[in-house]
């Protein structure tokens, strides 16, 4: 499996960056992870539109999904002609989605998008891919999502607090996505909805994962900080996942 990475700013972009957005490749199969703000735009420069084959949602935010509005047009009015494009997500997705459309949109984009709507713990047959969703601690439901082919595991986090599915999610992971909001000291709010690096890299030692690159870091953060704070707590590779940059999930 290769994993490129599209945008990981959390919850708003940088100049010239974008949010959440992942595209997992292996036997030619190509699997968006996350469509956040501006992932579109980068997707194009690694695979056309018609080169994914299906999308996976972690969670219904808008900073994780807000460019399957644009892809749906770039389907349905394209020079390639509408096709059919699995879409995995919660299963509030359709609604959700279907909320900003106008009404002759909303009539139109299931011919488009087929849902598989997934509760936490289930699991679903992507092509090649094997994904087993893990229950997560947000504000609204996420899918922290394991993916197995070819006896490589790739593990994201999606958007998540501390909670003991994460390290199971992760656990012997060849690569490790994890969020990593916040820094020590910095954004603690009272309801723990997100990771600080120091969490992050406490959640990849504890599942023995082989590799942790850290995601959905605020975008005005020092990242050098982020990755020493989770070095200290895992002995492992950590790296940043800066955008348009790609890793072989087995090294």
């Amino acid at each position: 499996m290769k994993l490129t990475i599209l945008g990981s700013c959390g919850t708003f972009p940088n100049a010239g960056g974008a949010c959440s957005g992942y595209l997992l490749e292996h036997e030619g199969f190509t699997l968006w992870i996350d469509a956040g703000t501006g992932t579109l735009s980068n997707l194009q420069k690694h695979v056309s539109i018609d080169d994914v084959d299906a999308i996976a949602l972690s969670h219904m935010h808008a900073d994780h999904f807000t460019d399957l509005y644009p892809f749906l047009y770039a389907v349905e009015f394209g020079p390639s002609g509408p096709r059919r494009v699995p879409v995995y997500a919660p299963v509030a997705g359709p609604d959700v989605f279907g909320r900003l459309l106008r009404d002759e949109s909303s009539a139109a984009y299931p011919k488009v998008y087929e849902w598989t709507g997934l509760e936490p713990g289930e699991e679903a047959d992507i092509g090649p891919l094997r994904l087993r969703t893990f229950p997560a601690a947000h504000s609204i439901v996420n899918l922290t999502m394991r993916i197995e082919a070819g006896g490589e595991v790739f593990c994201y986090s999606g958007d998540t607090g501390p909670n003991e599915s994460l390290s199971h999610a992760a656990q012997g992971a060849d690569l490790f996505l994890c969020e990593a909001s916040w820094q020590d000291g910095q954004d603690a709010i009272d309801v723990p909805i997100h990771l600080t690096a120091r969490e992050a890299g406490r959640v990849a030692a504890e599942a023995g994962a082989k590799r942790l690159l850290l995601t959905h870091v605020r975008p005005h953060y020092d990242l050098s900080r982020s990755v020493d704070q989770a070095a200290d707590e895992y002995d492992g590779i950590v790296e940043i996942a800066h955008g348009g940059n790609s890793w072989n999930v087995k090294a």
